[in-house]
């Protein structure tokens, strides 16, 4: 099934270091990214956003 043209394609990025943040960001130009640095922010928009993708830094 083809996606809708109107659909968001949302992704949450979990980490912590603002210039891999920065770099991620510019990675996924095109889709609603939504970063936290840390592992409460990273749950509250997890709850907040659905986002159905989310790139995890491992060492958090």
């Amino acid at each position: 099934m083809a996606r809708a043209r109107s659909e968001v394609r949302r992704l949450l990025v979990v980490e912590d270091d603002p210039g891999l943040q920065s770099q991620l960001r510019w990675c996924f130009d095109g889709f609603d990214v939504h970063v936290a640095g840390d592992r409460h922010s990273a749950l509250e928009m997890l709850d907040r956003h659905r986002a159905p993708v989310v790139t995890l830094d491992l060492g958090l």
